[in-house]
């Protein structure tokens, strides 16, 4: 197995350590068996399994029932002749723009067979210094800008996939703004609500 450059991935004997600040540590053989099928999951707290998943609980994917466990065990189905293994490669609270050098990583050294990016909840959280929220025009321009972005990191990590033949997924959560109002709701909303709850 080749020695990975300083990053996510450490050599340990024959074995690859993936590990981080936001990583789940995970331990998997550097040299992948022959009847393996590797599955990287990519993504944020939601693709890691918060709030079941943290390494300061001392859990590790067994122990939970998170999007990685899923995976593995629908995989097992669909692939009855292999051996499933899903290295659970999120990082919490990550950007999409922050995953690209792991996910570089990995077609390095990780010889997946097929990657999985789940993400797009945490590319911004923005609110002004006295700590309000922002008014609509402000959320329109940055929402917009943070499609421009987004777009931009997809269309280069399909490349990337491309140019490696590795079978790669985007996806991600769908998120409605049509009825959100972030400056919270209307006084008369709010005294509606409160009347509401006083009558029980």
């Amino acid at each position: 197995a080749p020695t990975p450059r300083k990053g996510y991935f450490t050599s340990e004997g024959e074995n690859y350590v993936l590990s981080g600040r936001m990583a789940l540590t995970s331990t998997f053989v550097a040299d992948k068996p022959e009847r393996t099928f590797r599955v990287f999951l990519l993504g944020g707290s939601q693709a890691q399994g918060c709030p079941f998943a943290s390494d300061e609980a001392g859990l590790r994917e067994d122990d939970y029932l998170g999007t990685a466990t899923w995976l593995e065990h629908y995989l097992r189905d669909l692939l009855p002749n292999n051996d499933i293994e899903v290295i659970n490669a999120a990082l919490a609270g990550q950007s999409l723009a922050a995953l690209v050098p792991l996910f570089d990583e990995i077609l390095d050294h990780g010889q997946p067979d097929l990657v999985i990016f789940l993400s797009g909840n945490n590319e911004a959280s923005h609110r002004d210094p006295a700590g309000k929220p922002l008014k609509q025009d402000i959320v329109t321009l940055i929402t917009n800008g943070l499609a421009d972005k987004f777009q931009g990191l997809l269309r280069g990590l399909v490349q990337t996939a491309q140019s490696a033949a590795v079978p790669t997924y985007f996806l991600t959560v769908p998120s409605n703004l049509r009825d959100w109002e972030p400056v919270g709701p209307r006084e008369d909303e709010h005294s509606t609500l409160r009347a509401l709850l006083d009558q029980g």
